[in-house]
């Protein structure tokens, strides 16, 4: 950007404005960066303290084993627990319980059987809680003017309100932390995941077919939003089909996805911007 003013190119008879291009990267590659940075810390940091308040549960091959028995096995877990206030938890009035917090033993974190959102609960819940917060509050202004980059069309509409809306529950799932008790039926946090889930993966593949139309940017957005969209598809049904026996895998694949298209097309929505004006 020079002075204020814009820089527009004609590309194949189509105006690309340069620094939209730049300034789009720039946010892109801002929720990457920012997403990228809390997930690493959260994972690092998760064993930074002998106990860790966690959904208790087994390990992800038990339920292989015992795939009904979810349940009795969570329950077991918690009676078995070495924690001094357990005995505590079953005296307290119901409406008190989702207040209670108990510390187990910190064992480390692993993508194989937690959930992402378990790191908001433990030693790492200010950290996780607050990148979700601002990382939402980026992609919200991001996929807002993603048409002043890709101009507008149907496809890029529907990327646009879906994205924001799946930044919206993106900044819910940090509001409303990961619990193991919930009062309703329908856990806040668990509908904040799926919205966010599926309305970014819509907004990926949908944005990702847009970048596909441009004479600038490059086919491979269109296909990692398809992927994108096919592995957030997969967590959300099998998941709730299988359960932690694949979901906690599937979850962590389909953000690494996403942050990988992410990466891919902020970067090249950058380059672009500098290198098109000259």
């Amino acid at each position: 950007m020079s002075g204020g003013e814009v820089s527009e190119v004609k590309v194949r008879g189509v105006t690309v404005d340069a620094d939209w291009l730049l300034l789009g990267g720039l946010g892109v590659l801002g929720i990457a960066f920012v997403s990228t940075l809390t997930l690493a810390l959260s994972v690092m940091l998760y064993s930074s303290s002998p106990f860790t308040v966690v959904y208790p549960k087994f390990p992800w091959f038990l339920y292989i084993i015992y795939p009904t028995m979810q349940s009795q096995l969570n329950v077991l877990w918690v009676l078995c627990s070495s924690s001094p206030v357990v005995s505590l938890y079953v005296k307290v009035p119901w409406f008190l319980a989702p207040r209670i917090s108990f510390p187990f033993i910190n064992i480390g974190y692993s993508p194989f059987w937690q959930y992402i959102s378990e790191l908001g609960m433990g030693p790492t819940a200010y950290i996780f809680n607050t990148g979700m917060i601002i990382t939402g509050l980026m992609a919200v202004a991001v996929f807002a003017l993603a048409n002043t980059v890709l101009g507008s069309s149907r496809a890029v509409n529907i990327g646009r309100i879906t994205g924001v809306f799946g930044s919206l529950c993106l900044i819910g799932i940090g509001a409303f932390p990961m619990s193991p008790i919930t009062l309703s039926l329908i856990n806040p946090h668990e509908a904040f995941a799926a919205g966010f889930f599926l309305g970014v993966a819509v907004a990926a593949a949908f944005l990702g077919y847009s970048m596909t139309k441009s004479p600038v940017l490059s086919k491979v957005h269109g296909v990692l939003g398809a992927v994108v969209l096919v592995s957030a598809v997969l967590f959300l049904v099998l998941g709730f089909a299988l359960g932690d026996i694949v979901a906690p895998v599937l979850e962590w694949l389909t953000i690494i996805l996403l942050i990988a298209w992410l990466f891919v097309a902020g970067g090249q929505l950058f380059i672009k911007g500098i290198t098109l004006p000259a």
